[in-house]
């Protein structure tokens, strides 16, 4: 992908790629390509205390990766938190106790962030903030392919009916589930109500 999307003399993965960030409340069919991130792994309860450390160890990453490359004249506005969700039972996420779900907490970043400067960004979040968690922090670059999507509108706990419909559209397009449970959070907690939280649910199919 060539970023092109500027706003404020900032880089704008959202406007850049409308695509990946935008979704409808019916289910659909789309095809998405190789993207950047940095991501952490981890387990447990959604919205425990180990994810939401887990998603501050992340930020405070990216927030660091963001100053580097806007001294360099090429800043860059905050993606989406994103995450990946399985379970290494080989249950069905939904059907897997919280306890042993594994998630991969998420930051999409622009194509030419480089891993020198993540790592440098890394080694100077160390030395300002501690947190031992900055050692496990990942740059990868991920291709889902041809994937099924939907948008969830509501609070987190009632994605359930939404995802048994996005599950339901699989099955009678003669789909498989190819790839992780991948949620796009669109909606800042801190400043939206829970009733209107917008989050993409995609699943990579074949």
């Amino acid at each position: 992908m060539t970023v092109t999307a500027m706003q404020d003399g900032k880089i704008v993965l959202k406007k850049e790629d409308r695509k990946y960030y935008t979704a409808e409340k019916d289910p659909e069919i789309l095809e998405f390509g190789e993207a950047s991130y940095i991501t952490l792994e981890g387990k447990g309860e959604p919205g425990g205390e180990l994810f939401q450390s887990h998603i501050n160890v992340l930020f405070t990453l990216a927030y660091q990766l963001k100053n580097a490359y806007k001294a360099m004249g090429h800043d860059f506005s905050m993606s989406s938190l994103e995450a990946l969700w399985w379970a290494k039972s080989g249950k069905i996420t939904e059907e897997a106790p919280p306890e042993e779900w594994t998630w991969k907490v998420m930051i999409r970043v622009p194509d030419y962030v480089s891993p020198d400067e993540v790592q440098k960004a890394r080694n100077k979040s160390m030395e300002k903030k501690g947190m031992p968690a900055l050692q496990l922090v990942e740059h990868e670059r991920m291709s889902e392919g041809k994937c099924a999507q939907i948008l969830h509108v509501g609070p987190y706990e009632k994605e359930g009916e939404t995802y048994g419909k996005l599950m339901k559209f699989i099955s009678e397009e003669g789909l498989e589930i190819n790839g992780l449970f991948h949620e796009i959070y669109l909606s800042d907690p801190s400043r939206t109500p829970p009733e209107k939280y917008r989050t993409i649910i995609r699943l990579p199919v074949k």
